[in-house]
């Protein structure tokens, strides 16, 4: 018998207006069977704004740290306005969240959450 793989959506990723940073997903409760996530960006966002995925142990602010590559040359962002990216790299750590670097918007951003999940 062999495996099946599929996509279970989750809470969406907002960062609400006047807020930086989204909800904190923890992975135990969301996305320890995935593997991969995916993150779909909405179909606009201010070109003025920068964002990237945090990552941390524990669900404490000033814990969460900006997401790298593997090698820890690059930071991990969500993909561009309108489109959707895979991600493995979240998934060793407890807790993720989304957070706008360039500060606080006057709009809210949602980011679409799911999870690919193989059984």
């Amino acid at each position: 018998m062999g495996t099946s793989s599929f996509s279970v959506n989750l809470e969406d990723l907002v960062i609400a207006s006047g807020a930086a940073v989204s909800r904190s997903v923890k992975g135990s409760l969301e996305y320890d069977d995935a593997v991969q996530l995916i993150i779909e960006s909405p179909a606009a966002l201010d070109a003025a704004h920068s964002y990237e995925i945090q990552v941390s142990f524990e669900d404490v602010d000033g814990s969460y740290v900006t997401l790298k590559s593997n090698d820890g040359a690059s930071t991990i962002t969500p993909p561009a306005a309108g489109t959707a990216r895979g991600y493995t790299e979240p998934m060793g750590h407890a807790w993720m969240r989304l957070k706008d670097t360039t500060g606080n918007a006057a709009s809210d951003r949602t980011f679409k959450f799911r999870k690919n999940v193989t059984m």
